[in-house]
C-alpha cells in the first residue's frame, strides 16, 4: 500500500472516528436531558401529592379549630348558666342561707 493510501485511510478513519464521537456526545446528552425530564415529571407527581394532602390537612385543621371553638364558646355559656345557677338565693336578693343563719341567731 501507498502512503498516499495510507494517508487517505488514515484521514478517512480520523474523519468517521470523529463522527462516531460526535454522535455519541449528542446520544450522551439526549440521554441525560431525558434522565432529568424523568426526574423531573418524578418530582412534578410527588410535589403535586404533597400539595393534595396539604390541602386535605389543612382542611382537617380548621374543621378541628371550628369545632374546638364551638365547644370552647358552649363551655363558657353553660359555666356562665351555671355560675348563675349555683349563685346564692341572697345574692340574687332572696332570702337564702344568710337569712337562715340570721333566724338561727336570732
Amino acid at each position: 500500500m501507498g502512503s498516499s493510501a495510507f494517508l487517505r485511510n488514515t484521514v478517512l478513519n480520523g474523519l468517521f472516528l470523529s463522527m462516531d464521537v460526535s454522535s455519541l456526545l449528542k446520544d450522551w446528552q439526549e440521554l441525560k436531558q431525558e434522565a432529568r425530564t424523568e426526574l423531573a415529571d418524578l418530582l412534578r407527581a410527588k410535589a403535586e401529592e404533597q400539595e393534595r394532602e396539604l390541602a386535605a390537612l389543612t382542611q382537617l385543621y380548621e374543621e378541628l379549630q371550628k369545632l374546638l371553638q364551638e365547644k370552647s364558646l358552649r363551655s363558657s355559656s353553660s359555666k356562665e348558666a351555671k355560675a348563675t345557677l349555683t349563685q346564692p338565693p341572697a345574692q340574687q336578693g332572696e332570702a337564702g342561707p344568710r337569712a337562715a343563719g340570721e333566724a338561727e341567731a336570732g
